[in-house]
């Protein structure tokens, strides 16, 4: 457990209920910008080079003299800056950069009174979820948090692959049935 919540424990070692909800909570959010951040960048990485790419191959094939080849090129680079542009994948990549710092540092002062409210005004703040990515993120701050006893959400292998691409239903991601402490041996 985060050393705000191991002074507060119970007699079985357990934080409270609602320290152990708002730790969740602030982790799940943290870890789910970590990964949007982190898959954005590689987009926006990729856009870059497939625009410096395609603008070498435009320019090659000019002075090869081949036009058709100079418009398909050409034609790609454009369409991929364009997708850059309009997608603005660096600008996402920063917002989710922001909303981790921000969730990182809140569960480093998850003991303060204001952090539920401080929280939730980083919620209004957050741009659409991607519901496949937040389950992820879900079972990953579960198995943090929670270890063996974590209660985790069913993600089936279209939704892994699409998670950054799709917003999905978040109905789609159930949880999962605990596995019972004779099958943990």
């Amino acid at each position: 457990w985060p050393p705000a919540l191991r002074e507060h424990q119970d007699a079985a070692g357990h934080p409270p209920a609602h320290a152990q909800t708002l730790s969740f909570e602030l982790l799940r959010s943290a870890l789910y910008h970590d990964a949007r951040q982190s898959h954005l960048e590689w987009v926006d990485r990729l856009a870059h080079y497939a625009t410096a790419l395609a603008g070498s191959a435009a320019f090659a094939t000019v002075l090869g003299n081949d036009p058709a080849w100079a418009a398909v090129a050409a034609a790609f680079a454009t369409a991929i800056s364009m997708a850059g542009l309009v997608f603005d994948f660096a600008g996402r990549a920063r917002t989710h950069q922001l909303l981790r710092r921000e969730f990182y540092g809140l569960l480093a002062d998850s003991d303060a009174p204001s952090c539920r409210a401080r929280m939730t005004r980083l919620y209004a703040d957050e741009p659409p979820i991607k519901w496949a990515v937040n389950a992820l993120a879900h079972n990953q701050a579960a198995r943090a948090l929670c270890g063996d006893d974590a209660q985790l959400l069913g993600i089936d292998w279209t939704a892994r692959r699409l998670a950054h691409w799709r917003r999905f239903d978040p109905s789609r991601f159930p949880d999962l049935p605990k596995p019972r402490k004779a099958d943990r041996s």
